[in-house]
């Protein structure tokens, strides 16, 4: 609200009255200090009430992430435990692996004769065979073997042969066993199988 211009002609008196009356009308719409008071009450309890819905939300999102958190680890420890099992059942695949091969090397090493190597004989190299069917090889270092297919490469490195290329080393499928039919008591392989005895009930053919 801003004050009017006096009039022309207006008296000096009335105009300071008129004035004066502006003035006491302007001071008496300004906010009071209880007025300012209630204003700033009512601000802080609209912050209030914001940061407590802030408050709640982080709580919240500070749940989900404890959660998350916990899951994480869970699934870590299962990985971790899928892991340790996986590495042990691929340790008893490979030692049943080596138990097989060992069993059937057991059964051929009669119809296999190994009369020495040229390439660690040439080179004055001291080897021997190891059961079942291993070739040790000594180096400055020791002793190098070589056993599975993988290792030939390894094994000549160490020994500083030059490589070979083995083109029939192939490890195929075991050979189901065969299933032998039930022997009765009193059967004879060589003759067949026994009579059946014949009941008294029945009549002679």
């Amino acid at each position: 609200m801003a004050l009017t211009a006096p009039s022309p002609g207006e008296p000096h008196g009335a105009a300071l009255e008129r004035k004066g009356d502006e003035l006491r009308t302007m001071a008496a719409a300004m906010a009071t200090k209880a007025d300012l008071l209630v204003l700033t009450t009512t601000i802080q309890d609209a912050l209030r009430a914001e940061m407590a819905g802030i408050r709640a939300e982080v709580t919240a999102q500070t749940g989900r992430i404890q959660e998350l958190e916990r899951s994480q680890e869970a699934h870590t420890m299962r990985h971790q435990a899928t892991d340790t099992a996986l590495a042990h059942q691929g340790e008893l695949l490979l030692h049943m692996r080596m138990s097989v091969e060992d069993l059937d090397n057991r059964g051929r090493r009669c119809n296999v004769r190994v009369r020495g190597v040229p390439a660690l004989q040439e080179r004055n190299i001291p080897y021997r065979w190891s059961f079942p069917f291993a070739l040790l090889a000594r180096n400055q270092n020791g002793w190098v073997s070589v056993r599975w297919p993988e290792e030939i490469l390894r094994f000549l490195e160490e020994l500083d042969l030059p490589p070979i290329s083995i083109q029939d080393w192939v490890l195929g499928p075991l050979r189901p066993l065969q299933q032998r039919a039930p022997q009765r008591r009193g059967d004879n392989p060589l003759r067949g199988p026994a009579p059946r005895r014949r009941n008294n009930s029945e009549a002679p053919e």
